[in-house]
């Protein structure tokens, strides 16, 4: 199915004929009672798609060709204030800032808006439920003033709206300022807006539900509106921002820019919806019973995050309820990862003994997972409880069934606000029985009573938050890991050295970095606390003594890039993003042919342009014009500035530069970009490489002999050291009785470790996968935001071939560290192993061009390119190839193996080695004495694996050994991941993922023997 969009695009600059006279209009719009500037206010040429808003001081300006306006009036108009209109003529009056614009303030009438006494009726409107594959977006920066809309049917006259709730499908922007805009429906469009006051909503979620608060504005309809988002301002150089539509159909508005025309879409509706209340006759605080339900459905939450519930609480509610209830018939759904276990009970006379029974043998692993829960009534229950924290890192609750929900819960670290507004939307109650005893409880699941609590969220850690500099004697220390002791709390510091972490005063914080010796904090009751480090000195003199005999060669390295072999020294911000001399063609004369065919420029009669890549989901969109810099010399396009012609023969390198870049390196005449150009020294010959260097990379290093004799780690593995718990466990013999030994042991110390999980998850899969998965996601729970732990739980979900699973799990990684360049290689190669090819060349598209905001996928760029290259030869019909260069997509590809190592710590120290069939050897090195550069590299990336190839090598057997320098960690252990793919490429491609701990690798093992065979 394709995917549909509902467009809200900034309107792209038009390129026009020399000598086209240019209208430029500017003022300050103020309040002509209060003489105050007036922020935000929309100002245009009605229906010509030019307008904009006013800044925080009401200041605006237009610049448009005198053609496009056709001499129309300047518009502008503000919620609170009466609409003004300047003619045509007069608008040349109106050039700077320094015009003022009075706008006269609406004198409303002063009706109250009545609550009555009567009880109001909750009731949901518009679509919560979400489309993936339609959605509405923003993608630029200048539509100031452009709207998404949708129209919401009112079926009660004076009905109030408390809050709009709508879907985040991707925001790559920093954040954005929107506004809230109700207009009644007019004719068949959005008619005159309703608000007396802005309603004013800042956005920086990256996905998912975003509710905006209505309450505080006394909102009361009587017949159908139209609801629109409108954007204000963005925060940040770039705009990405998609909202779910809904499946059913509706009707949807969109406006370009401010005061553009409205465009109608029929049959597409936003998924906006909003929860709103009307009178139903009851008084308020009036007590009705609720029905005796003759069936109940029982959701329990037995999730790892559910351990310590009070369930004396839980249970004593219970029985109260069903002694209430005296007959019926309970159906338990007991679940985690999945609803694995479905039990009936008929109570009679209110007995509930062995109900409770029940619930009290349930044992707590794995993560909750909501997909499943609140989704059918099979059963055909009256009223449904849900026993939950409502917390889950990989699904979100959002019920779909017809019946009283009540939601339960007794954690005081629990999604308290969507809880509630369940409960409250399907005519149940929210009994958070960490406020209420059971004895209050009772009366909202037997009455008809409203909770007028309000809730928020509470699924953060209530600890404070520390923060302050890591430094040492050369200033911040970017990359320093600074770790809550006893806890996996973890954080990293920034390219200035900050850091924030959630800790209490006597808590401890170990600061670790790379060349520097561990620190041990004791945490004060002062928030901020700036820590120094101190240089490890044994090994900075080898690495002072290394860095003497290699900083000359370094810049003349040659490297590994998708294009062939370049020389270390000249590769800047992006290989994609930049050309050398060497890649300069014969053929081009000038410094606009050359610019012609780098990715995201075009030529026009203004200058050079940046578009970027449009066609996906992922990526920005609009047009800039960047500063052009040949050698310090700055010309601005913006003023018409052209920079003279120049011999391409003596031309470096060219690099181009996004806008925050370029902005630190040239001010905020760089604000949309800029090109470099550097030329050579003036006694530098010209030189031009004519022919393509090879791709592929040579894994036998001449020189060097191999004769070892080495264990293989298959023949090896029987004899590694085992945990205790795990001995108990193979201890029985059969599936139920491994599995009693375990629950027994989640009792223990040992279950508030990672590798506990891993270790009894590698035992279990032997028996049951499902069960096993189970235990592998409870890491996810155990360290929800401890990066090492979580790509441990992926690794193992992708070694057992829990591919959703390991997909839910990548999704969030990506949103939860979206600065880390593994964090997109892994949930893009978890779309491929779903079979998602279309979101997976997407990601792989954006990444080759270096698109996504604030992350850096130079170093990735084989694992980019061998992926988009297997896209494209395996599943071209669902990938968006069209501006993918040649080379990509030639079809003849194929790898006779390709290996693939990961580990889940950019610290871990070990060493590869491939040994050919003449028994020559290439060692790859992983230690921080070898190559600091490379972990300093790594972590400000955040990559951590790498990629080998054989192919079209010497034929016969080829050898991988690995050695680790890991020590044994049960808390948080460090993982490898290889995966070796055999016939990469082709139809018959295979692969086969193996993980291990690196602890147990300490010494050199043979990991994998494979053959190259003779060609036909």
């Amino acid at each position: 199915m394709k995917k549909h969009y509902l467009l809200y695009l900034f309107i792209l600059i038009t390129v026009h004929a020399f000598g086209q006279s240019k209208l430029y209009v500017g003022a300050t719009i103020i309040d002509a009672e209060t003489q105050e500037p007036i922020p935000f206010v929309n100002v245009g040429f009605f229906e010509k798609a030019i307008g904009t808003v006013t800044n925080e001081q009401g200041q605006f300006k237009l610049i448009c060709f005198t053609e496009d306006v056709k001499k129309a009036s300047l518009q502008i108009s503000a919620i609170g204030f009466e609409s003004m209109e300047i003619p045509y003529d007069e608008i040349k009056n109106y050039t700077s800032y320094n015009n003022l614009l009075p706008l006269v303030p609406k004198n409303y009438s002063l009706d109250e808006i009545y609550i009555s006494a009567q009880k109001r009726e909750l009731e949901k409107l518009g679509s919560s439920v979400y489309h993936k594959k339609d959605m509405g977006y923003w993608r630029n920066i200048e539509g100031l003033g452009g709207e998404l809309a949708t129209l919401i049917r009112i079926d009660h006259k004076n009905t109030l709206l408390h809050n709009l709730t709508f879907n985040i499908e991707e925001n790559l922007s920093d954040s954005l300022l929107v506004r809230v805009n109700i207009y009644d429906y007019h004719r068949g469009f959005p008619g005159e807006n309703l608000l007396r006051d802005n309603i004013y909503h800042t956005v920086s979620k990256k996905k998912g539900e975003e509710t905006i608060d209505l309450k505080g504005y006394n909102i009361t309809v009587d017949s159908n509106i139209i609801v629109s988002l409108e954007l204000i301002e963005v925060y940040g150089d770039a705009i990405y921002f998609a909202i779910s539509a809904s499946p059913y159909k509706g009707d949807s508005y969109t406006k370009k820019i401010s005061q553009d025309r409205w465009r109608h879409y029929p049959g597409f509706r936003l998924g906006f919806n909003l929860i709103s209340s009307y009178t139903n006759g009851k008084k308020q605080n009036e007590s009705i019973a609720r029905s005796v339900p003759n069936d109940v459905h029982i959701y329990w939450d037995t999730s790892f995050s559910m351990k310590d519930r009070n369930i004396d609480e839980e249970t004593k509610l219970l029985r109260k309820y069903l002694r209430k209830c005296n007959n019926l018939t309970i159906k338990v759904s007991k679940f985690n990862t999945d609803i694995y276990e479905t039990k009936v009970f008929n109570i009679e006379n209110g007995n509930s003994n062995d109900l409770v029974d029940y619930l009290e043998e349930s044992y707590y692993h794995g993560i909750a997972s909501f997909k499943e829960i609140l989704q059918k009534n099979e059963f055909r229950a009256d009223a449904v409880l849900l026993f939950s924290n409502g917390i889950s890192q990989t699904s979100t609750l959002s019920p779909n069934v017809e019946s009283q929900i009540f939601t339960i819960n007794s954690k005081e670290l629990a999604n308290h606000e969507k809880l509630n507004d369940i409960a409250r939307y399907n005519n149940g109650a929210y009994l958070d029985l960490t406020s209420l005893k059971a004895k209050e409880a009772i009366n909202y699941l037997i009455s008809d009573v409203e909770n007028r609590k309000e809730y928020a969220s509470s699924t953060e850690d209530t600890k404070e938050n520390v923060y302050g500099i890591i430094y040492n004697d050369e200033g911040p220390v970017q990359g320093a890991y600074v770790i809550l002791n006893d806890s996996f709390y973890i954080v990293e510091t920034d390219e200035k050295g900050a850091y924030s972490i959630k800790a209490n005063p006597g808590d401890k914080l170990t600061v670790d970095a790379i060349g520097m010796l561990p620190k041990d904090t004791i945490v004060t009751p002062l928030k901020k606390m700036n820590i120094p480090l101190t240089p490890n000195g044994e090994k900075l003199e080898e690495i002072i003594l290394k860095a003497e005999n290699n900083t000359k060669e370094y810049a003349k390295e040659l490297v590994e890039t998708p294009f062939g072999l370049k020389k270390r020294g000249s590769l800047g911000y992006s290989i994609f993003n930049k050309l050398t001399s060497e890649n300069i063609r014969p053929d081009e004369l000038d410094l606009y042919s050359i610019l012609s065919r780098m990715h995201g420029v075009r030529i026009g009669s203004k200058g050079v342009y940046f578009t970027k890549t449009n066609g996906n989901s992922f990526q920005n969109g609009g047009v800039t014009l960047p500063v052009i810099v040949i050698d310090g010399m700055l010309y601005n396009q913006m003023a018409g500035q052209q920079p003279p012609p120049i011999n391409t023969e003596r031309i470096e390198s060219i690099t181009l530069l996004k806008t925050s870049q370029s902005t630190l390196q040239y001010g905020q005449l760089a604000a949309y970009g800029a090109i470099v150009v550097e030329m050579k020294n003036p006694g530098e010959p010209n030189r031009r490489r004519t022919t393509a260097q090879p791709v592929a990379r040579d894994i036998a290093i001449k020189g060097n002999d191999y004769n070892e004799s080495v264990p293989l780690l298959y023949d090896a593995q029987p004899n590694f050291e085992k945990s205790s718990y795990i001995s108990e466990i193979e201890k029985a013999n059969s599936f139920s009785e491994a599995k009693e030994t375990y629950v027994s042991l989640l009792k223990t110390q040992d279950s508030r470790t990672v590798s506990f999980y891993a270790n009894a998850g590698d035992y279990f899969k032997k028996w049951d996968k499902d069960f096993a998965a189970t235990i592998y996601s409870t890491i996810i729970e155990l360290a929800p935001n401890n990066l090492k732990a979580l790509k441990t739980a992926g690794y193992k979900l992708e070694e057992m071939g829990s591919k959703e699973k390991a997909l839910a799990l990548y999704e969030y990684v990506v949103n939860t560290f979206p600065s880390k360049v593994q964090s997109y290689l892994d949930v893009a190669r978890a779309y491929i192993n779903v079979k998602d090819y279309k979101t997976a060349g997407s990601l792989y598209t954006q990444m080759y061009f270096n698109t996504i905001p604030n992350v850096d996928f130079t170093d990735a760029s084989a694992a980019v390119i061998n992926n988009l290259r297997y896209l494209v030869t395996n599943h071209k019909s669902q990938v968006d190839f069209k501006e993918l260069p040649p080379e990509i997509l030639a079809l003849n590809f194929k790898k006779d193996f390709r290996l693939v190592f990961e580990w889940n710590d950019p610290l871990a120290e070990f060493k590869i080695q491939f040994v050919n069939p003449d028994k020559k050897y290439f060692t790859f090195s992983h230690t921080e004495f070898e190559d600091t550069k490379l972990f300093t590299s790594e972590i400000e990336s955040g990559l951590h694996s790498t990629e080998f190839e054989v192919d079209d090598e010497k034929v016969g057997n080829w050898l991988i050994n690995i050695e680790s320098f890991e020590t044994k960690d049960e808390k948080n252990p460090v993982y490898l991941k290889y995966t070796l793919y055999k016939d990469f490429g082709l139809s018959s491609q295979t692969e086969t993922t193996r993980v291990f701990n690196m602890s147990a690798l300490n010494q050199k093992l043979t990991l994998d023997n494979i053959v190259i065979h003779p060609q036909n």
